[in-house]
């Protein structure tokens, strides 16, 4: 039998609000990416499409702002997708209530 770790989705809670471990996930990941990126622009062969304007650490984080947007959009679509389909099929304007699941 596969014994699962019992841990607690709620990684810091102040109050009412209550901060979990998959969002410290993201704001690490979006912050390794937008670092990671501005290091690339700092390499050769990168370097020459910045000093040209082809490149710029704006690029990065519009694509940063895209990547957010996905990860909100797609986390909500996806959620309603596979845990309540019907339910949202039958009140498809809780669909923009992201603050529900």
């Amino acid at each position: 039998m596969l014994i699962h770790p019992q841990i607690d989705p709620v990684a810091l809670s102040l109050g009412p609000v209550a901060i979990h471990w998959y969002g410290l996930t993201y704001l690490v990941a979006f912050a390794l990416f937008v670092g990671l990126g501005r290091l690339r622009l700092q390499h050769e062969h990168y370097a020459a499409q910045v000093v040209l304007g082809s490149w710029s650490k704006q690029d990065v984080e519009d694509i940063l702002f895209y990547g957010v947007m996905g990860v909100v959009l797609g986390g909500r679509i996806g959620y309603c997708l596979f845990y309540k389909p019907l339910y949202y099929l039958e009140h498809p304007f809780e669909i923009l209530a992201v603050w529900q699941g």
